[in-house]
Formats: structure tokens, C-alpha cells, sequence
């Protein structure tokens, strides 16, 4: 079995940064899907068109909040519809279920998915992903500033509701303070705007070594790891253009039908540095908990096998395990926090394989291995 650390060298520094939808994707695409064959799976490559950044879809989504403002000036009706039709596209985007980002430009990508049957009869299924891409480095995720950023985005939530309330009052009470008001919230987010047209000018891709090298790192193991199963069909899944919406879980999601009750989701992302978790919950609003049985697996094998693992929320922004959970299957991630709670060199350029653990790596495997285990015992 290839070492851990080796795999995320191959993906971080030989194949390098992984754009949503690029040539490098595409060929962390290949190297999955030749360890995953040299395991016994059977493979596919399947293509799909993905959004390119995320920068795009919500750099709409905020201008139009920014636009009612001085739409309030001509036409208060006008205003309070672009506000409310603005918010309903950023919250059913940001619960994975896409709308504007339908019909935005996109670029061509894959997801590798690998099956292996278990030895007897299948009695469930276990599918275990990570993503390939790396996202492009952006001031919001500025190292002095990463710690507050769950903050800062509910106060965007914040002003994006107030632009939307304040536009409502203003259908039935003239000019004056509510459009003051309104204005604020609208500068505030115009301040967004400009960091994701600064992100996308002048950001590079980065190395995507933690984020999500390492998550891929522990997928191929642990698939070539779990060779014996006995009635566990097992399937391991590298998608594509998760950093630009979650666009490869999407697309897996929409292409193949799982039985919710006999159908288990692992996601890794991020878990080559810092603390190993098993996520209880996500969501960036709305909290979607992960499956109780996953948890009380993982909560065993912790226990048994005395691994430095935690389990906590995760709330701070999606990841794949978002699809699932909201479409009603038992998912749960794993991933890995330094001491803030924070994701070690989250969206920076110092995302490197010089500054990833091999450690919360190793826990990250024996966690995941060790669930699956139990479930096909």
C-alpha cells in the first residue's frame, strides 16, 4: 500500500494545484482511478460539467443585494423582489440544492467511482468520498483572519436578511431612514463582491495538500485496506469541483439511487492536519446531523483502538457530506482542526505537503477503516 504521505506528494507537488474543472484535476482524477483498479474495484470515469469557481454563483448573489439599494430610489416593489429573489438563491445554494448556478457557464470535470462487491451477499453499502480539487487562496481566508470567519459570514447572512426585511417596510413608508439603513447592509456586502473580483484577479490555486490531498490520500488506502469484506459492497469516490459548489457530489448524487436504509456515507476533507474529528453535524444554517449509527461506530472504534480523534460540529462552510445529508441518507465526515477549531492553512498558500501530518492522517484511516469493519461484521 502506497504511504499516505507519498500520495499527497504525488497530488500536491507532482500533479500540483487542482483547480475546479482544470487539466490538474483531471489527472488527480486519473491517479485515483488507477490505484482504486490496482485494488480490485471496478472503475468508471464519469464526466459532468461543473462550475469552474464558486466566486461566480454568490459574487451574483451578493450584487444583487447590493443593486436594491439604489434600486429602492426608483422603484420600492422592485427593489424588495431583486432582494427576496437574491436570498432565496443564496439559501438553496447554500444547502446544496442549485439554482442560479443551473445556468451559469461551466467547464468539463469527473468524478472517479469505484465498486467492489464484498465476497457473500450484499447486505449494505458503504461509499466513502473525498474530493480532487484544490480552491483558489482568497483574503477571506487570510491567516489572521480565517479564525473569525463563520462570524463575518453570518453577519453577511445578517445584512442580507436586513436588506430584504427593510425593503418590505419600505413598500408602505416613504424614503428616508429605511433607505439609509438598506444602503449600510448593501455596502457591506459590495465589500464581499470586491474580495471574491480581488480573488479571482489575483489568487492562485493552492497546493491543496491538506485540503483535499490528504482526504484522498486516506480514501485510496483505506480502499485498498478493506479488501475482505464480507457483505459490504464498497464504494470509493473522488469527486470533482467540490470547491466550486459541490458540483462532483451533485452530480454523483443525481446519477446513481441508493437505498437510504442500507447505504452509509464517509466524506474526508482536510484531514491531514491538526486534531482528527468525526463530524456530528453540518450545515452552514440549517443543521443537518450526521447518522447516529455512524456515530456510534465511530465512537467505538475510537474508544477501542485509542485513537486521538474527537467528535464536533462542522459548520463554517459545506462539504460533501452536505449532498447526502440533505437529500435524507446517513452520512458523517471526517476531518481534522487545529486548537482554534480552525483548518490548518485553510484556503492559503502554505497548504503544502510540508505542512501536513501524517499523524491525524493515520487516525483519520484507522477511524474510517474501523467503521467499516464493524458495519460488515
Amino acid at each position: 500500500m502506497e504511504k499516505l504521505i507519498d500520495a499527497v506528494r504525488v497530488l500536491s507537488v507532482e500533479i500540483g494545484p487542482r483547480g475546479s474543472a482544470s487539466e490538474a484535476e483531471r489527472r488527480a482524477a486519473e491517479y485515483a482511478a488507477e490505484r482504486l483498479r490496482r485494488a480490485g474495484f471496478e472503475v468508471k470515469i464519469e464526466p459532468f460539467r461543473g462550475l469552474t469557481t464558486f466566486s461566480l454563483p454568490y459574487g451574483l448573489i451578493y450584487s444583487g443585494f447590493v443593486l436594491a439599494a439604489p434600486l429602492y430610489l426608483l422603484s420600492p416593489a422592485a427593489s424588495f423582489a431583486l432582494a427576496l429573489l437574491s436570498l432565496a438563491a443564496f439559501l438553496t445554494e447554500i444547502h446544496a440544492l442549485p439554482t442560479l448556478s443551473r445556468i451559469l457557464p461551466k467547464g468539463q470535470s469527473q468524478n472517479v467511482v469505484g465498486v467492489r462487491r464484498p465476497q457473500g451477499e450484499v447486505k449494505r453499502r458503504v461509499v466513502i468520498s473525498a474530493h480532487l480539487d484544490s480552491s483558489k487562496a482568497a483574503l477571506l481566508w487570510h491567516p489572521r483572519m480565517v479564525a473569525g470567519f463563520r462570524r463575518s459570514f453570518l453577519t453577511m447572512v445578517g445584512a442580507m436578511l436586513a436588506i430584504v426585511l427593510l425593503g418590505l417596510v419600505g413598500l408602505f413608508l416613504p424614503l428616508g431612514r429605511v433607505w439609509w439603513a438598506q444602503l449600510a447592509c448593501s455596502l457591506y456586502l459590495g465589500a464581499s463582491v470586491i474580495l471574491l473580483v480581488h480573488r479571482e484577479l489575483f489568487m492562485e490555486h493552492t497546493p491543496g495538500a491538506n485540503d483535499n490531498a490528504s482526504g484522498v490520500a486516506v480514501l485510496l488506502a483505506a480502499a485498498e485496506e478493506l479488501s475482505d469484506l464480507q457483505t459490504t459492497e464498497l464504494w470509493a469516490v473522488a469527486t470533482g469541483c467540490e470547491e466550486s459548489g459541490l458540483c462532483g457530489m451533485l452530480a454523483f448524487m443525481d446519477a446513481h439511487r441508493f437505498d437510504r436504509e442500507n447505504t452509509y456515507f464517509i466524506n474526508l476533507d482536510n484531514c491531514g492536519a491538526g486534531r482528527a474529528a468525526y463530524i456530528t453535524a453540518e450545515g452552514v444554517l440549517l443543521r443537518y446531523p450526521s447518522d447516529a449509527e455512524l456515530l456510534r461506530l465511530a465512537s467505538q472504534v475510537v474508544a477501542e483502538e485509542g485513537l486521538d480523534v474527537e467528535p464536533r460540529p462542522y459548520h463554517t462552510l459545506t462539504t460533501d457530506a452536505l449532498v447526502p445529508l440533505t437529500r435524507g441518507h446517513k452520512a458523517m465526515g471526517v476531518m481534522a482542526f487545529d486548537e482554534r477549531g480552525v483548518l490548518p492553512n485553510w484556503h492559503w498558500p502554505t497548504d503544502t505537503v510540508e505542512n501536513v501530518d501524517q499523524t491525524a492522517m493515520d487516525n483519520a484511516l484507522r477511524l474510517v477503516v474501523g467503521v467499516v469493519r464493524k458495519f460488515d461484521r
